[in-house]
Formats: structure tokens, sequence, C-alpha cells
């Protein structure tokens, strides 16, 4: 073949050289006709991989928990689909929460051809060497950013002011989402020096809204270790709070690489879905992952999302004496109940002292259920 022939034929998908993968034009209508012809060709084979996700999850929970209640009962079968779609439900908003913070690092604004990362590795070069430094730059300076404002929060949490002053947390709020902002700010001024000003000015709206999502997420996390190990004023929560932060910036910055990577070229949806039913997978095998996520949907929806709750019981209500706490009327000791069906609540006391042991109460014994007063 000749030197103009061979000129004249056309490579499909063929990228220019130095151009991007993500440069090439994406059609979405190709995309969600690709993804909505999968589903319809094997709708019957992601049905029964859900129905057994379910199943695998809710028998570890039910074996954790030490429920007496067969896998194979009616109550356990029929709640499995929506056991499933809860879950999904659950793990969306989780990971959306936590992840929504790297829209910053991956978002692109219509005046930018390059999000934050590609632009990191674009002043890197091609060395290997230079591009794993700049991705461990950035690693640590997401690092910092997250750790330091995380640590001054939970520091002036810690002044009675904010809980005795009736405008206290409205101050706090907006403190709170500014020394977040700032420091994705500082991640943004040190990892692209050259443009980062044109980086603020054009998506002050996203960094604003990274640094309030990023708040959020911290906040969240302080309350729950908090109310599971321990006391805000120890050093033993100071010490792990910053691990847990520490992990979350790790978990968010590969996160954020995987998102780069996953929206190169065509054929994103697909491997979106790919992603997503990998993260399902593990989420329902993995027993401190399903453990968790069952646990939050089997217990919010048991005690309409109260966690510790206690029972106010009827006059002849006949339950166990380690139910009762004496010298509060009819009110239960602080309950903790992970599973209910219809006509009975499985209990047992908030403070473990149970351990494995655990009580079934009939819904006719209880007359109100309210939340644990601190």
């Amino acid at each position: 073949m000749s030197t103009q022939k061979a000129s004249a034929l056309k490579i499909p998908d063929a990228v220019p050289t130095g151009e991007s993968l993500s440069s090439k034009s994406i059609d979405w209508r190709e995309e969600f006709r690709a993804a909505a012809g999968f589903l319809r060709d094997h709708w019957a084979l992601l049905g029964l991989t859900g129905l057994v996700l379910s199943v695998v999850a809710m028998h570890s929970y039910l074996v954790q928990e030490a429920i007496p209640l067969g896998i194979a009962s009616q109550e356990i079968i029929t709640s499995l689909p929506m056991l499933f779609i809860l879950v999904v439900i659950a793990v969306v908003s989780l990971g959306g929460s936590i992840m929504l913070p790297t829209a910053v690092m991956v978002g692109r604004h219509k005046e930018f051809s390059q999000s934050l990362l590609d632009e990191v590795l674009r002043q890197a070069g091609d060395a290997k060497e230079r591009q794993r430094a700049a991705r461990m730059r950035l690693l640590a300076w997401w690092t910092f950013g997250l750790v330091t404002p995380s640590v001054l929060v939970v520091l002036i949490l810690q002044w009675d002011g904010w809980q005795s002053n009736p405008m206290g947390y409205f101050v706090l709020l907006p403190l709170a989402t500014l020394l977040f902002m700032g420091s994705v700010v500082v991640v943004v001024s040190r990892t692209v020096p050259d443009t980062w000003r044109q980086h603020v000015q054009k998506r002050w709206g996203v960094i604003l809204s990274c640094g309030f999502a990023q708040m959020v997420v911290v906040v969240s996390l302080s309350a729950i270790l908090e109310t599971r190990f321990f006391s805000s004023a120890t050093p033993k929560f100071f010490f792990l709070l910053l691990l847990v932060t520490v992990l979350l910036a790790l978990v968010q910055a590969a996160f954020a690489w995987i998102v780069r990577d996953l929206i190169q070229g065509p054929g994103v949806l697909m491997r979106a879905m790919g992603t997503a039913g990998f993260v399902m997978l593990t989420v329902c095998m993995l027993p401190p992952l399903n453990h968790f996520l069952v646990g939050y949907v089997m217990q919010s929806s048991a005690t309409g999302g109260r966690g510790c709750t206690v029972f106010t019981w009827k006059e002849k209500a006949d339950v166990l004496k380690g139910l009762k706490q004496y010298g509060q009327g009819p009110q239960s000791v602080p309950l903790r109940v992970p599973m209910a069906i219809p006509g009975i609540y499985f209990v047992r006391p908030w403070d473990g002292s149970w351990s494995t042991d655990i009580a079934l109460v009939s819904v006719t014994d209880v007359a109100k259920a309210s939340k644990c007063s601190r």
C-alpha cells in the first residue's frame, strides 16, 4: 500500500499524540444505550446475585448479633429484597458523603481543559519518578488539609460556651466550614502553585461545597467515635481521631485517582457499573462491613432511627427484670434493638452487660419508645 493511501485511512478511536484520553468526546446516548442493554440482557443474573448477597449479609449479621432467628424464616425471606435495596442506598449515601470532597480534585471547570489531578501529572512530566513524587506530595498535603482543621474543630467543641450560648452552633458552623475550606485552598495552592489562583477564582463554589462536606464528614466521624469508644476530652480520642482522619484521607485520595481513571474515554458507565458491583460484593461478603451496614439498616428501622432506646412498659408487661430500670417508673434500661419482626423486638441492654444474650419482647408490652437521655 502506498504512503498516500495509508495516510488517508482513519483509525477508529485513535488519540492524537499528546492528547489525553479524557479529551475524547463521550457519546452519552451511546453510553446509556450500552448500559441499558447490559441490564436488559443480564437482569436475571443481576437479580439472583443481589438475592445471594442479601442472604450472605443477613446470615452474617444474625450470627454476629446472636439473634435466634432462622435464615429460612418467613420474616427473613420476605425482607431480603428490601434489605438489599436499603444496603445499596446506605452504601451510596455513606460513600457519597465521604467521597464528595474529592470533587475538587477530579472535577473540571469549563474554562480549564484539565482537572486538578491531570494538571498535577502534567506539571510533573513523563518521568515515572516525578509523577510518583507528585502523587505523594498531593497525598501528603491532602492529609494535612484534613487532619489540621479536624483537630481544631474538635478542640473548639471542647469549650462549653458553644453549648451554653444559643447562638454558639450558628457561629461554629460557618467557622468550621471556613477552616475546612481554607485547608482545601492550601492543598490547591501547594499542588498547582502556578495556577492555584485561577482554580480558586473560577471554582470557589466547588471549594466551598467540598469544605462544607468535609466538615460534615469529620464531625459525624468524631461523634461516632465519641459515642462508641472514648470521651472527646481524653487523649485516646484524639489519637483515634488522627488515625481515622489519616485513613479517610488515604481513602479519598485513592477514590479520586480511581474516578480519574474511570472517566477516561468511552465506556464510562460500564466501568462505573463494574466498580459499583465490586463495591457491593465486597460490602456484602466481608463480615465487618456487612455487619455494620445490615446493622444500620435493621437497627434504624427497628427503633425509628433512635439508636439507644428506652421503652415505657405497659402496666401488666411481662418482661425480664434485667430490662426494668428501678426508680424510673415503668421505664426500661437503655436498650439496643438489633432487630424487630412483626410482634417481637429483639433487645439487649445498651451497656453490653449481657454480652451475646438477647431478650424477646412482645410489642404488646411496650407503651412508648423514647430516645435515651444523655
